[in-house]
């Protein structure tokens, strides 16, 4: 019982990770999208 509950805490927490993952890197690509322009034109 305490071991299904840790492997949901566990998905819970990669979920997590990997939707602040997935925010930085568009954030990151949106940034160096606007710098390209900016250095293109």
């Amino acid at each position: 019982m305490i071991t299904a509950n840790y492997n949901v805490k566990q998905n819970e927490n990669q979920r997590f990770f990997l939707l602040f993952m997935l925010l930085f890197c568009y954030s990151f690509v949106n940034l160096f999208y606007k710098l390209m322009i900016v250095y293109c034109s």
